[in-house]
């Protein structure tokens, strides 16, 4: 498994843009459970445990893919679901701009 760990955040993945996608893509997106995704996380071993510790907390259905419940040290998280696997977005304390990642399949 890879991870892009480059300091932008990619673009949110909108209705729009799913519309958009190939037919072979939005099928993948159709494909993956959340029981996938939790594992998905727990294999990639990236971030000191991170991944594992948001497969592990309650997660809520939200538009393109999952809100992650509770909070770690005031960050919050957001799981998205992308044709490469997942998007895992973090949002700081205060309002600052949001982290983001790629866990690939």
């Amino acid at each position: 498994m890879t991870e892009d760990r480059s300091p932008r955040a990619p673009p949110s993945l909108h209705h729009k843009e799913v519309a958009a996608l190939s037919a072979d893509d939005a099928a993948a997106l159709d494909r993956m459970t959340e029981e996938e995704a939790r594992g998905l996380l727990r294999r990639c071993g990236g971030f000191g445990g991170l991944e594992a510790w948001i497969a592990g907390r309650r997660w809520k259905t939200a538009p393109g893919g999952w809100a992650v419940t509770g909070e770690l040290q005031g960050w919050q998280f957001r799981i998205d679901l992308i044709p490469a696997g997942l998007r895992i977005s973090a949002s700081a304390p205060g309002g600052s701009a949001p982290a983001a990642w790629v866990v690939t399949r």
